[in-house]
């Protein structure tokens, strides 16, 4: 008598200032979602929570922690099963909406339905957002393995007493290594110096990061060419909220949002309850016992070397932190006049290196130029190593020479800029 056929009902857009992630955001309510592509979550034997973005029963990505609801916790991190182990039908829906870019987002929608059936019912965001390639602390995002990893980048920011709300930024795999191909990734890379550009599929799971669902190698060519890369975000609406008045608001992306424009019938859908997805801890224990092969040492160094100087968490952090990085106010923080100018110092630092400011490598050379500021001599060092210019070869081997041995990792440093040039 019913018609049970998934179909999308097409909300309202978000514009790109309304949102942390700054990219414009169209809500979208899935109707009777067949729910094979959904992050689900449960308790082991251990006693933990165990939380995995499934796709037809496979564990894409695998979650671990004890107390998982808490938004300044770290989270364990673990290779899923593999997209690879899926049905030929759900890759090629996958494939198909991770080959799509630059269209208006209602086109993409439409462009991308199929895919968007696999999603359990209730409202979702679709968004072109700037992702990077890494895991949001310095490390090639694909570096994952079976054993379970600690991510700052897993929830949100806290930093000198500060927090701050955690939005998509980086990335997780669900491909297990073994499947790198280093002939496509360099297939990639010629394209992309002949202008072309490439994007993929992301969903996000928590705190800073999303799991790629479709694009590794083109994400892999993109960040060893140093390009940006733009994926087709799905981010699915949670911790809904109905006050007196009954206006709707709820978490996505980890930021809120008021739902008082979401048509009425809508409401009334979300209101009923879509629910979270419980597992059982026999389920649980099954899929923590899937594993792929794992072999990190596939990857060529370059990709490790550039991704050490990305942007991490804390630098995302920073930018919003050190607020108006005028010369005249980094002029005084080094006058050491403002109350707390050594946590301002560190932020407005951070805040530069993050946005590439060619700034920040004049503030690197007088933080590093002075045992004032040996707090940040670390954070500095790695600035001007990512920096090719005879001035920071002449610091790096003034350094050297006055080197007494003190400070091993920032001989290292010094020492491998050096070789290198």
């Amino acid at each position: 008598m019913f018609d049970r056929k998934p179909f999308i009902s097409s909300l309202l857009t978000l514009s790109k200032d309304e949102v942390l992630w700054g990219a414009d955001t169209h809500l979208f309510y899935v109707v009777n979602g067949k729910g094979s592509l959904t992050k689900s979550y449960g308790t082991g034997l251990d006693g933990n929570t165990h939380a995995f973005l499934l796709a037809n029963g496979i564990p894409l990505t695998k979650w671990h922690d004890d107390g998982y609801f808490c938004p300044t916790c770290e989270k364990l991190l673990s290779a899923g099963y593999g997209r690879d182990m899926l049905d030929r039908s759900t890759i090629e829906r996958i494939e198909t909406a991770g080959n799509v870019m630059n269209q208006p987002l209602r086109e993409t929608i439409a462009h991308i339905e199929p895919f968007l059936h696999l999603l359990k019912t209730g409202l979702y965001g679709l968004a072109y957002i700037k992702l990077s390639p890494t895991n949001g602390d310095r490390e090639f995002f694909w570096n994952l393995t079976n054993t379970q990893k600690n991510y700052r980048s897993s929830c949100d920011t806290f930093y000198y007493y500060r927090q701050m709300t955690a939005y998509p930024a980086f990335l997780v795999p669900t491909q297990p290594t073994t499947r790198y191909d280093q002939e496509r990734v360099d297939t990639y890379r010629k394209l992309m110096r002949e202008g072309a550009s490439f994007g993929g599929l992301a969903y996000y799971l928590d705190g800073y990061l999303c799991a790629l669902l479709d694009g590794h190698h083109r994400a892999t060519a993109a960040l060893l060419e140093e390009q940006d890369f733009y994926c087709v975000t799905i981010l699915p609406a949670t911790d809904f909220f109905m006050n007196q008045e009954g206006i709707l608001s709820f978490l996505m992306g980890g930021d809120r949002f008021s739902g008082e424009e979401i048509p009425d019938d809508i409401t009334a859908k979300i209101n009923a309850g879509t629910g979270s997805h419980h597992l059982s801890t026999n389920l649980v224990e099954t899929y923590l016992a899937l594993e792929q092969e794992q072999n990190i040492s596939l990857f060529p160094n370059e990709v490790h070397d550039i991704a050490k100087k990305s942007p991490d968490c804390i630098g995302l952090a920073a930018v919003h932190w050190a607020g108006y990085c005028s010369d005249d106010r980094i002029d005084k923080l080094f006058q050491q006049t403002e109350e707390d100018w050594e946590e301002d110092l560190d932020l407005v630092l951070k805040a530069l290196i993050t946005m590439k400011d060619p700034r920040a490598k004049d503030v690197a050379l007088r933080i590093g130029g002075s045992e004032s500021y040996l707090f940040l001599w670390h954070e500095a060092f790695q600035a001007l190593a990512s920096i090719q210019s005879e001035e920071i070869e002449d610091f790096f081997i003034r350094f050297l020479v006055y080197d007494e041995g003190v400070r091993p990792a920032l001989t290292r440093i010094a020492n491998e800029y050096l070789k290198n040039r």
